[in-house]
């Protein structure tokens, strides 16, 4: 396979026409459906910002989609939101990857994420990547980057607030039995996917045991709530003003402490999130 397109150095534009019609149609599915929640969006700084998701939903993941549609009428489209995609958005065919481009999708790189940063954008990361998106079932309440930094580096070159986006609930639209990592490497799926190191098995409505998105999977209703927390401003910290001294990709040490520090925070906030919290059926009383 070959990518479909490649996103330009230049940070794009996003098309808001595109986007209204987008969060029109999905709106009442979110809402209903879903009954998703967004809350924080206050706390989001004006001019540049990284907000860092905890990446949960397997090939449907509700919370961004709510998280985008929430932003959007938060700030009444004026304000792009842009997210770090996986290649794999630009294998599928050119013209979804056009609509992505179009409603904010930007291939992740170091080199992408600085600029759209440096030309004071709003940027959604998510760190655990495919790692995490089909994390077990038993996981769905807990963080794992799988070691992923690359999101401090990025901060702190560019002097920008970190804004942790927890969210629980699209972790239930199905049971995640195994990210499949042996399965994987046995069948050589990541040599033809590249970066793809996983083949998760679930347990989905109403095939029972599959293939992760084989056969398509009727989503259960679960409910989703995502909370924008408190900036962090990780290059004022003493290890965020050391970080970049003495190396020039910056010392291991202080910005494994940042990523504690960013995880730590943003593992509170999740499991604020999910106290009281029945599966599917969300947070009943209060």
């Amino acid at each position: 396979m070959v990518l479909h397109a490649r996103p330009s150095l230049q940070p794009p534009q996003v098309d808001f026409a595109l986007i209204r019609r987008v969060s029109a149609l999905l709106g009442p599915v979110l809402e209903t459906y879903f009954r998703a929640r967004v809350e924080g969006l206050e706390r989001i700084p004006t001019g540049r910002s990284l907000m860092v998701g905890v990446h949960s939903g397997g090939i449907l993941p509700v919370d961004a989609l709510a998280l985008g549609r929430a932003y959007y009428e938060h700030f009444e489209y004026q304000r792009p939101l842009q997210f770090l995609a996986h290649q794999i958005l630009w294998r599928i065919n050119p013209r979804v990857s056009r609509v992505l481009e179009g409603i904010g999708a930007v291939l992740a790189s170091p080199k992408n994420g600085q600029a759209l940063l440096e030309a004071e954008r709003t940027v959604m990361v998510y760190p655990g990547g495919t790692f995490e998106v089909f994390r077990p079932f038993w996981e769905r309440n807990r963080i794992n980057w799988n070691g992923h930094m690359g999101y401090v580096r990025l901060a702190v070159r560019t002097r920008t607030p970190v804004v942790p986006v927890p969210s629980v609930g699209a972790h239930e639209q199905f049971i995640g039995l195994t990210r499949g990592v042996r399965l994987n490497r046995l069948i050589g799926l990541h040599k033809l996917l590249g970066r793809v190191e996983i083949l998760p098995l679930l347990w989905t409505f109403p095939f029972g045991p599959t293939l992760a998105f084989i056969p398509p999977y009727i989503p259960l209703p679960a409910q989703v709530t995502v909370e924008c927390l408190q900036p962090m401003e990780l290059h004022q910290t003493a290890a965020g003003r050391q970080a970049f001294r003495r190396m020039a990709k910056g010392d291991p040490e202080h910005l494994l402490t940042l990523h504690r520090m960013v995880q730590q925070h943003m593992q509170r906030g999740l499991e604020s999130l999910s106290r009281g919290r029945i599966p599917v059926l969300g947070r009943l009383f209060g």
